[in-house]
């Protein structure tokens, strides 16, 4: 059991890289569209490039947008209003109309105002009765719009026009012309109807049915045709090096409709799945082959690799709703966030290439394919050349400011290009693009949330652990000063040459700094700190003095995972010295038993080997250096005799394997080496003595 979880220790990193990918390719086959790709490109205004396009089937020509908003919106005014007559309002009208009629024959009684005969209850409840139907048929209480009216009284459905639907206001002259027909003539009767038109309110009897009303609309809406005119198999859209009018332009987006319409077909959506599912697997296996054979430290940095793959997946998850939302421009999202975090924490080449490789994908997801992914690709890099050498926060405002300029540049080039006129720039396109700017001041906060989230390291980071004030640094000045000068000088040979070559010199020069922090337990068993005469070795075996100078390496990486350090910081530490053999204490060995046999793995490193080739160059400057001290003779020619055996030999021991470093490198690091070491040791200008002339002279 334990030996099956030891080999999935060491193969892990050979299992978890293509399960991520594979995710990010699950990811891109879940968002790319379900339905065919339209093979052409065409811009309106455009020439068209490719050849003479003949109509594969017949397909309708479909309308436009703004022609389908208009015929909506004509269609809303015709569309009729329905209303329900409300029975109980009736009824509460009719009983506060009684009420109001026996009090006005109490006043007319009491007043003497008229005669009020015997009969005329019987008159009046008639009048009410008439009255009531009189409101069933439907009285509304003003008149918002000037669309038919429909009233719907039980199972009955009454239509009128605007001129001919009651209105509550009108509703007490209609009860006085009513009581008027259904009671004599009389003093009294005139004296009702004064009153109740007095005292009378206004009344209605239709409530507003909005089910009924959206209903009916949304069924003529339904029945609404999107097309106008049928284009026949066989027939000739568009001819080589015609522009493409208003006309044509129509003719080419119904094809693309039809299309994708027809792609949705059960055979046609069957292919188009297995092309979804290679486009993911070969853009997946592309970035796997990119890791693979160009960046071999994600194979070890298993963080890092999750970070890419997040950042694909939220980029694809992203895209996706971006191409559904109607309310949000695909420009207000700052897409460019991807390739500044990818450049702080990698390098501007990686940062380009994965970049490059989702807005492509993107662009299948997203409208205006070509316009999107040139946009976006020059925004994402004008943000990664706007942190080439990320040391101060004001670089960001820097990069939002550039992204702001470079998408209102491609922007207002491609309108033109497009429309020829400068009227058809849409000026709230800017507003998107100032917001998005203003958004991707958001990565230095995001950076910092990735720094402690996956232990990565920003410029920033290296900044402040370049101080040689840092409590540790500190401490290892005051405990091994001579361990301490031997890393400043590793630190600026290291950084010299990573600087020619090409790498991060300010990871290396850090990593150089904190590479020998281990000698801080022992520091008097290693010569640069110890005092002339005192070797403490000389009490020890050859094998337990390799074993102490061994485990500084061992020591160092306890204290930096103590201290905090990030890992690639650790990195250095662990590797500087790869799986090399402590030669001193080794030879002495094998020269004082020469008829024994003598374990080379007594005196060798545990490794790992540099993988990249910052901790390449610390190794062979930590070496250099080292060696130079032990010069008895400095003159440049044994400068560059020393030079040569040292990288030579790192070389030939397999210790730079796994490294990103050519032989035009190695050379370069040379002479890199030779040039530095000179200028530390040259010779000072020997002064003449002063030839001053003699008393006598005088």
């Amino acid at each position: 059991m334990l030996s099956n979880i030891k080999k999935i220790a060491k193969y892990k990193s050979h299992v978890l890289m293509p399960l991520l990918l594979l995710v990010m390719a699950l990811t891109m086959f879940m968002v790319l569209p379900d339905e065919r790709i339209f093979k052409h490109e065409f811009r309106l205004g455009a020439p068209w490039t490719e050849e003479d396009l003949i109509a594969p089937f017949n397909f309708p020509i479909y309308k436009t947008n703004d022609e389908i908003n208009k015929e909506i919106d004509s269609l809303k005014h015709l569309s009729p209003v329905f209303y329900i007559v409300d029975t109980q309002k009736i009824e509460s009208h009719i009983h506060n109309l009684r009420a109001q009629i026996k009090n006005a024959l109490w006043l007319i009684k009491k007043q003497n105002l008229a005669d009020i005969p015997t009969e005329s209850e019987e008159c009046i409840e008639t009048a009410l009765a008439q009255f009531k139907d009189y409101l069933a048929q439907g009285v509304l209480d003003t008149l918002t719009e000037n669309r038919p009216i429909i009233v719907l009284n039980h199972n009955e459905a009454v239509e009128f026009s605007r001129e001919e639907i009651p209105l509550k206001q009108n509703g007490s002259v209609q009860f006085r012309r009513i009581l008027q027909k259904s009671c004599p003539s009389g003093a009294w009767v005139e004296s009702l109807s004064k009153l109740i038109r007095k005292n009378y309110t206004q009344v209605s009897s239709l409530n507003y049915d909005s089910t009924f009303t959206n209903q009916h609309f949304a069924k003529l809406k339904s029945e609404l045709s999107l097309t106008r005119g049928l284009i026949q198999e066989g027939q000739r859209i568009i001819s080589r090096g015609d522009v493409v009018s208003q006309k044509e332009f129509r003719l080419l987006e119904s094809l693309q409709r039809e299309y994708k319409a027809r792609g949705r077909n059960e055979p046609q959506k069957n292919w188009a799945l297995v092309g979804r599912l290679i486009i993911s697997l070969v853009i997946a296996a592309l970035l796997l082959s990119f890791m693979v054979f160009f960046r071999r430290d994600l194979q070890q940095y298993h963080s890092k690799t999750i970070l890419v793959v997040m950042l694909a997946v939220i980029v694809f998850v992203v895209s996706y709703f971006a191409s559904r939302s109607k309310s949000i421009d695909i420009y207000l999202i700052p897409f460019a966030i991807i390739p500044i975090v990818i450049r702080v924490f990698f390098d501007t080449r990686f940062a380009i290439f994965i970049f490059s490789a989702l807005i492509i994908v993107s662009g299948l997801i997203l409208p205006n394919a070509s316009e999107f992914i040139f946009m976006q690709f020059i925004a994402g890099v004008v943000a990664v050349f706007s942190l080439r050498s990320m040391i101060r926060r004001s670089q960001f405002s820097t990069a939002a400011i550039n992204v702001f300029i470079a998408y209102s540049l491609v922007y207002i080039a491609f309108t033109l290009l497009q429309e020829g006129d400068i009227n058809k720039i849409e000026w709230m396109k800017f507003v998107w693009f100032a917001g998005n700017a203003m958004l991707i001041l958001w990565s230095y906060p995001l950076l910092y949330l990735f720094e402690k989230t996956f232990g990565f390291m920003s410029d920033v980071t290296l900044m402040e652990l370049s101080d040689t004030s840092n409590p540790l640094l500190r401490k290892l000045s005051e405990v091994a000063p001579g361990t301490f000068q031997h890393s400043l000088q590793v630190s600026n040979l290291a950084e010299s040459a990573i600087r020619k070559i090409g790498g991060n010199p300010l990871l290396v020069y850090v990593g150089a700094l904190y590479h020998d922090i281990g000698k801080i337990y022992m520091p008097q068993y290693f010569i640069e700190n110890q005092n002339q005469g005192i070797n403490p070795h000389q009490k020890l075996s050859n094998q337990e003095s390799a074993q102490i100078i061994i485990s500084h390496v061992e020591k160092g990486v306890e204290l930096a995972k103590k201290h905090h350090l990030p890992e690639p910081i650790i990195e250095f530490i662990r590797t500087h010295h790869g799986d090399s053999l402590v030669q001193y204490f080794y030879r002495t060995q094998v020269n004082a038993n020469p008829s024994l046999k003598v374990d080379p793995k007594d005196f060798q490193y545990q490794g790992p080997l540099p993988s990249s080739k910052e901790t390449a160059v610390l190794m062979l400057s930590d070496a250099v250096e080292a060696s130079s001290r032990s010069l008895k003779n400095i003159t440049p020619k044994t400068i560059d005799s020393l030079v040569e055996k040292i990288v030579d030999g790192i070389v030939k021991s397999n210790q730079l394997r796994n490294a990103d470093l050519s032989f035009k490198d190695i050379q370069t690091i040379k002479e890199i080496f030779k040039n530095k070491l000179n200028n530390i040791y040259h010779s000072r200008i020997e002064y003449p003595e002063l030839d001053l002339p003699s008393e006598e002279a005088v």
